[in-house]
């Protein structure tokens, strides 16, 4: 577990979901930042809220269908885990019962695709899945693209994102020129389930299991993008529109 920022997301590094809304606790620099930002915000960092509702979503992906199988995690470091947990609901189209996630997590385990003091290391997202014969492309070169995700919905496959949790959950932005603060890092695997551009930009939404309201939460196209650099956007491709339920 890295103790200090960084920029980039080396493939070997878990996805460390360590900071599990409910049970985050802030380091010493997060809380500094926080202090200042919220109790005494400066003149060029301001807290940015989203406004947007809901019903105006005319984008791609069905988000109010894949809400009926968002989950939130019990385990501090399995995101990555409930993520594909939710995406095997949606293709049998069923809700699995609650203690699967430890079954998954022991099984992830026991096959080293799974740590549970740090999470999942980018290479091994998706394996589970995997294992259940849907194939998963993955990509953490920096190149995947907001198209990328979209034609994926297209498709009628899912979407598995690495990204700071910290940077959609807290998005801060410049007072000068409103551009997305870069925090300290928080890594984090989300589902995301639909994209939607209007004339005030992109939205993404997600199936966040590490958030209390993380069931179809949504996310400013600029925040996103912040959150997703972090992890060289890394991207998984659950290619379910090949996957035949036996």
């Amino acid at each position: 577990m890295f103790d200090t920022p960084f920029d980039y997301f080396p493939i070997e590094h878990p996805i460390d979901d360590s900071n599990h809304f409910e049970l985050f606790t802030p380091t010493e620099d997060i809380t500094n930042l926080l202090i200042e930002t919220f109790l005494n915000p400066p003149d060029n960092i301001v807290p940015f809220e989203l406004e947007w509702d809901f019903k105006d979503f005319d984008g791609v992906g069905d988000p109010e269908a894949e809400a009926e199988y968002w989950n939130q995690q019990d385990n501090p470091t399995s995101c990555a885990l409930v993520a594909q947990i939710g995406i095997i609901e949606s293709v049998h189209g069923e809700n699995l019962p609650q203690e699967i996630e430890q079954f998954i997590c022991e099984f992830a385990e026991e096959m080293h695709w799974f740590d549970p003091e740090e999470g999942t290391t980018p290479k091994n997202v998706g394996k589970i899945l995997e294992v259940l014969g849907i194939p998963v492309d993955r990509s953490y070169d920096g190149t995947s693209t907001i198209e990328d995700i979209e034609a994926a919905l297209i498709n009628g496959d899912k979407v598995i994102v690495g990204l700071d949790a910290q940077e959609i959950w807290h998005p801060l932005r410049s007072g000068i020129d409103g551009a997305p603060i870069e925090q300290p890092w928080r890594g984090h695997a989300v589902w995301v389930t639909g994209v939607d551009h209007d004339q005030d930009g992109t939205k993404i939404i997600l199936n966040d299991s590490g958030h209390p309201e993380g069931k179809m939460m949504v996310i400013d196209g600029e925040d996103f993008i912040n959150a997703w650099n972090d992890s060289e956007r890394f991207m998984a491709i659950a290619h379910t529109s090949e996957y035949s339920i036996v």
